[in-house]
C-alpha cells in the first residue's frame, strides 16, 4: 500500500469510528493514540464538515478522498501547469479543481483568433492505453450538443505526456447554489431556473446522453440569470474503460450529494440517476439544504454504502405546498421504476402544479382533483355555492346558475382527464427511451454499448408494436425517430416511418402531431433538393403555426427558411423582401438574439448575391464584430461569417485578404477536424478558385478534391464521385487549364446528376450546358454542341449570361455560326470588370472578342482587348505560362505579323 493510501485509509477508518462521538469523547479516544500529523489534518476537516453540516466542502473534497483510498498518485499542481499546452490551446490560469481535475482558463495558442476557454486537465488515474480514444468518442458526442442551457464543449485529447485534457467554452458565472445566495430569489424564481437545467438535461437524454453528475457545482447563472450545464460525466465514462475495482471508486466521479442509490453503488449513468439528480436539486433550491447531511456524505464516501443494503437516506423536508412536495419526492424515489421515467415527465408535472392542475405525483381522487379545480377558479366556485344556496330558495336563476356550476366541474374533470392522459404519454415515450437502452441486441455483447444505428433499428421496431402505447404515443416516437433518420441522411427510411405516423392519428384531432409533420415534410424537402415541394411544405407549416401557435418561434425559423430557399433559387429580391419582413418581426421580441443575427448575415449574403459587394461587406463586418464580442458564439459560427466575406473579397479582387479569411476560417475549425463542416467544405472551394485563378491548377485540384471529400461526408455518401460537387468543379479548372476533353467529361456528368434532382436551380443547368457546348466547339465537336446550345438558349439570354455567349463564340469560331453575330457583346465585358472577382473570366471574354474581331479584321480593337488582357492576368500574380497568357501572346503575335501590324 503507498504512503498515500495509508494516510486515506487510516483517515476514514479513524472518522468512522468518531463521527457519532461527543467531542469530549473523541478527544479521550484520540489521546492514547499516535497519529501522524497528514492523518490528523485530513481528519480534522472531515469531523469539522461534518459537525457543522457543510456539504460543500464534503463536494469539493470527494475528488481528493476518492484518490487517496484508491491508491491513485495524484495530478500535477496547477502553477506547473499554467503556460502549458494543451492541443492548440494555451493555459493562462488556475481556475479551480472540479470532479474530473484542475480547471484552468485558457486561450487559443497560435493566436489566429481569439476565444476564451475553460481547460480541463483530467487526474492521470483516469487516463489508460484506451483514454484516448474514449475521449475522441466523446468529444464527437458532446460537440454536437447545441443547447442554450449547455457549456459547449470544443475539444479534448491526450498529450505526449499522458496529461488527459478536454476544453470548452468559458462561462463567467457563479454556481447556481452561490447564485441563489448572493441573489436570494424567491420560489418561483428558483423554480424558472431548475426550469433552464432541466430543459438542457432534457435535450440531452433526446440526443442519447445522460448527464451522470448533475449538482449545483456543474450549472454556472451568469449576471442574466441564465443557466449553463457543465461537465457532462466524461470522467464516469473514462473510468468504465479502466480496470479499477476499488469499492469507492465509482463515487469519485459523482457528488454523494446528489446521486440516486444506483449511481452510488456504482452504476453508469443514466436516464433515471439524472432524474434524481434533478429531484436532489429541486429540493436543495426549495428547502435551502441538500438530501443529505454532511454526516450521511462522509459517510457515503467513507465506503459506508453498498448497492446489497442499500443504506442511503434522503433528509425529511416539508414546504408549504403538498403538491410541489410530492413532485420532489416522485424524482427522489430510491427505485429507479417508481420514478419520473423522463425530465420531460417531471417537468410536465411541474407545469400542471403551476397552472393549478392536479400533480401526477399526488395520485389524488375526485376530491383532490376538485380542490385543484377550485384553487384555480375560485370565484367561480363561489358562485356556484351560491347558486345551490338560491337553489334551496327556489328561484328560477338558481337553476341556471346552478348548471353553469355542474358544466364548470364537468370542464375541470375533462381538463384533469387530459392532464393524466398527458403524463401517461410521457410516461410511455420515457418508458420506450429507458427499454431502447435495456433492450438485447442481437450479436451484441452484453458489455458493449450499441450504436446509434442499432438503438434507432431497435426503437423503430418497438414504435411499431402496439403493446408500446396508444396511437398518438406510437406516431410520436415514430416521428422523434425519424427526425434521427433525417439527421442521418438515410432519407427513405424516415419517409416510411413519417406514413406510418399519419396514418396511425387523425392529424385534425392531433394539433401538435400535425405541426411536427409538416415540419418534417420541410426538413425531407430540404434534404432532397426538391425546391417546389420544400416551398409548399414550408407554407404548410407556416400557416399551421399561424393557426395553432402564432407566437412560436419556429414560426419565424420557417420564414427565413422562405427567405433563403428563394436565396438558394437565386431570386435575390423576394428573398431580400421575405427575409427583411422576418427581421421587422424577430425585432419585436425579446427572445430572438441569436435569429437577428442570422438574418442580418442572410440579408448580408443576398447583398453580395446581388452585386452589392461593398454593402454586403459593410454587413458582413458588422456581424462579426458583434459576434466577436459575444463570448457564447461558437467558432463555427463564426466561421460561417469570415467565409462570407472571403467570398466577398474574392468578388472584388482582393485575393490577399480573401485567403487570409479562408485560412482564417479553417484555423477556428481544426478542433473540429473530425466533425464534417460546410463551411471548411467552402473555404476550400474558395482557396481552390483563387489558385485556379492563378493558373496553379495542381494545388486548385487538391483543394478541390479536399472540399468534396468534406461535402461526401456532410451528404453521407460512398464516394465524391455521387455528387454533381466535384465534377463540375473539375470541369472549371480543367477549361481554364485548355484541357478541354476532360473538362467536357466532367461537366458532363455533373449535367446528369444536376438534371437528376441535386441541388441546382434550372438557371444553372442551363449555363452548365452551355460551358459543355463551348467546350465541344473548343475540341472541333460543333454539331454535338448545337443541341446543348438551343438548351441553353430556351433559358438564357446572351447579353447578360457569361457563358452562353462564350459558347456562341466559341462554336462561331469552330464555323458552327456567324462570327459577326455571336460577337462577345461589350456590356458583357463591362459588367465582369465590374466585378473582378474571377480574373480568368474577364481576360477570357476580353481575348475571345479580341480574336473575333481579328478574325472580322478589326485588329486595332482587337489589339487593345488582348493588351488589356495580358497587363490584368500579370497584376493578379498569375503564373508564367498561364494558358490564357500564352493565348495573349500568340494572339499578339498574330496581329504583329499582319500587313501594318
Amino acid at each position: 500500500m503507498t504512503p498515500d493510501r495509508q494516510v486515506w485509509s487510516q483517515a476514514a477508518a479513524l472518522f468512522d469510528e468518531l463521527a457519532t462521538r461527543p467531542s469530549s469523547e473523541r478527544e479521550h479516544i484520540m489521546a492514547g493514540r499516535d497519529v501522524p500529523d497528514s492523518v490528523r489534518r485530513w481528519l480534522n476537516e472531515l469531523l469539522e464538515a461534518h459537525d457543522a453540516d457543510r456539504s460543500l466542502i464534503i463536494d469539493r473534497r470527494i475528488d481528493d478522498l476518492a484518490r487517496g483510498l484508491s491508491g491513485a498518485p495524484g495530478g500535477p499542481a496547477p502553477e506547473e501547469l499554467v503556460g502549458q499546452q494543451f492541443g492548440p490551446w494555451r493555459a493562462r490560469e488556475h481556475v479551480g479543481r472540479g470532479g474530473m481535475g484542475l480547471v484552468l482558463e485558457g486561450e487559443r495558442a497560435d493566436g489566429r483568433f481569439e476565444m476564451r476557454v475553460a481547460i480541463k486537465v483530467l487526474d492521470p488515474d483516469a487516463i489508460d492505453a484506451d483514454a484516448q480514444s474514449v475521449i475522441e468518442q466523446e468529444v464527437r458526442t458532446l460537440a454536437q450538443l447545441e443547447h442554450p442551457g449547455i457549456a459547449r464543449l470544443v475539444d479534448g485529447g491526450v498529450r505526449e505526456d499522458g496529461v488527459g485534457w478536454l476544453t470548452m467554452e468559458f462561462v463567467d458565472g457563479l454556481a447556481l447554489d452561490a447564485w441563489c445566495d448572493r441573489h436570494e430569489p424567491s420560489r418561483n424564481e428558483r423554480i424558472a431556473l431548475f426550469r433552464q437545467v432541466a430543459d438542457a438535461v432534457s435535450y440531452c437524454h433526446r440526443a442519447l446522453v445522460a448527464h451522470g453528475d448533475i449538482k449545483p457545482g456543474n450549472i454556472l447563472v451568469d449576471d442574466n440569470g441564465r443557466v449553463r450545464l457543465l461537465d457532462f460525466g466524461i470522467a464516469a465514462r473514462l473510468a468504465d474503460s479502466t480496470s479499477s475495482s476499488t469499492a469507492v471508486e465509482p463515487m469519485r466521479w459523482c457528488s454523494p450529494g446528489y446521486a440516486s442509490p444506483e449511481r452510488l453503488a456504482g452504476r453508469a449513468p443514466s436516464i433515471s440517476d439524472d432524474v434524481f439528480a434533478l429531484g436532489a436539486l429541486l429540493f436543495r433550491l426549495i428547502a435551502g439544504h441538500g438530501i443529505r447531511s454532511a454526516p450521511e456524505q462522509t459517510r457515503l464516501i467513507s465506503g459506508g454504502f453498498t448497492e446489497s443494503n442499500g443504506d442511503v437516506g434522503v433528509r425529511a423536508f416539508t414546504s408549504d405546498d403538498a403538491d410541489l412536495d410530492a413532485i420532489i419526492g416522485q424524482a427522489l424515489t430510491a427505485k429507479p421504476e417508481n420514478r419520473y421515467r423522463s425530465v420531460e415527465a417531471l417537468l410536465d408535472d411541474l407545469d400542471r402544479w403551476s397552472d393549478g392542475f392536479p400533480v401526477a405525483a399526488r395520485k389524488g381522487g375526485s376530491v383532490y382533483r376538485f380542490r385543484r379545480w377550485f384553487g384555480r377558479h375560485r370565484s367561480l366556485a363561489t358562485a356556484g355555492v351560491l347558486a345551490v344556496v338560491a337553489l334551496l330558495a327556489g328561484t328560477a336563476v338558481a337553476f341556471w346558475q346552478a348548471d353553469r356550476a355542474r358544466l364548470a366541474a364537468d370542464r375541470a374533470e375533462r381538463n384533469a382527464q387530459a392532464a393524466e392522459a398527458s403524463q401517461a404519454r410521457a410516461e410511455a415515450t420515457n418508458r420506450f427511451l429507458l427499454d431502447l437502452f435495456e433492450a438485447e441486441i442481437p450479436d451484441l455483447p452484453p458489455d458493449e454499448m450499441p450504436t446509434t444505428r442499432q438503438i434507432v433499428e431497435q426503437g423503430i421496431e418497438q414504435a411499431r408494436d402496439p403493446v408500446t402505447g396508444p396511437p398518438e404515443v406510437r406516431a410520436d416516437l415514430m416521428l422523434t425517430l425519424a427526425g434521427i433518420l433525417l439527421s442521418r441522411k438515410q432519407l427513405d427510411q424516415a419517409d416510411v416511418l413519417i406514413e406510418e405516423a399519419h396514418s396511425l392519428v387523425d392529424t385534425e384531432a392531433h394539433q401538435a402531431l400535425a405541426i411536427r409533420l409538416a415540419m418534417l415534410d420541410v426538413d425531407r424537402t430540404r434534404l432532397r433538393n426538391e425546391f417546389n415541394a420544400m416551398e409548399s411544405a414550408l407554407e404548410h407549416a407556416i400557416a399551421m403555426l399561424d393557426r395553432h401557435n402564432p407566437q412560436a418561434i419556429e414560426r419565424l425559423e420557417m420564414q427565413r427558411d422562405l427567405g433563403r430557399l428563394h436565396m438558394r433559387r437565386e431570386q435575390h429580391e423576394r428573398a431580400a423582401e421575405i427575409l427583411e419582413d422576418v427581421q421587422r418581426s424577430a425585432r419585436s421580441r425579446a427572445d430572438t438574439d441569436d435569429l437577428q443575427l442570422r438574418l442580418a448575415g442572410d440579408l448580408a449574403v443576398v447583398a453580395g448575391r446581388s452585386g452589392q459587394f461593398e454593402r454586403a461587406i459593410s454587413q458582413f463586418e458588422e456581424v462579426l464584430r458583434l459576434k466577436r464580442t459575444d463570448e457564447q458564439v461558437s467558432p463555427l459560427s463564426l466561421a460561417t461569417t469570415l467565409v462570407n466575406l472571403a467570398g466577398l473579397h474574392a468578388q472584388i479582387g482582393q485575393y490577399r485578404l480573401a485567403e487570409f479569411r479562408h485560412n482564417e476560417v479553417l484555423d477556428l475549425l481544426e478542433p473540429f477536424g473530425d466533425l464534417p463542416q460546410g463551411t471548411r467544405a467552402t473555404s476550400l472551394l474558395g482557396l481552390a478558385d483563387i489558385r485556379r485563378w492563378q493558373g496553379r491548377f495542381e494545388e486548385a485540384e487538391r483543394l478541390i478534391e479536399r472540399s468534396a471529400e468534406e461535402w461526401r461526408r456532410l451528404l453521407d455518401l460512398d464516394t465524391v464521385e455521387e455528387d454533381f460537387f466535384i465534377h463540375y468543379y473539375r470541369a472549371e479548372l480543367y477549361g481554364d487549364a485548355h484541357r478541354y476533353q476532360q473538362a467536357a467529361e466532367s461537366i458532363e456528368v455533373a449535367i446528369e446528376r444536376m438534371s437528376m434532382g441535386q441541388e441546382a436551380p434550372p438557371g444553372r443547368i442551363a449555363e452548365a450546358q452551355a460551358d459543355l457546348a463551348r467546350y465541344r466547339c473548343e475540341i472541333g465537336q460543333p454539331t454535338q454542341a448545337e443541341p446543348l446550345l438551343d438548351n441553353a438558349r430556351s433559358a438564357l439570354v446572351s447579353e447578360s449570361s457569361r457563358a452562353l455567349a462564350e459558347a456562341e463564340a466559341a462554336c462561331a469560331m469552330a464555323g458552327l455560326t456567324d462570327v459577326e453575330a455571336s460577337i462577345i457583346p461589350d456590356s458583357l465585358i463591362e459588367q465582369a470588370r465590374l466585378e473582378p472577382g474571377d480574373v480568368s473570366v474577364i481576360a477570357r471574354l476580353e481575348i475571345r472578342r479580341a480574336e473575333q474581331l481579328l478574325s472580322m479584321s478589326e485588329a486595332e480593337g482587337a489589339r487593345e482587348l488582348v493588351e488589356i488582357a495580358a497587363v490584368r492576368l500579370q497584376a493578379s500574380d498569375v503564373v508564367a505560362g498561364h494558358p490564357l497568357l500564352a493565348r495573349a501572346e500568340r494572339l499578339e503575335q498574330r496581329l504583329d505579323e499582319q500587313p501594318g501590324g
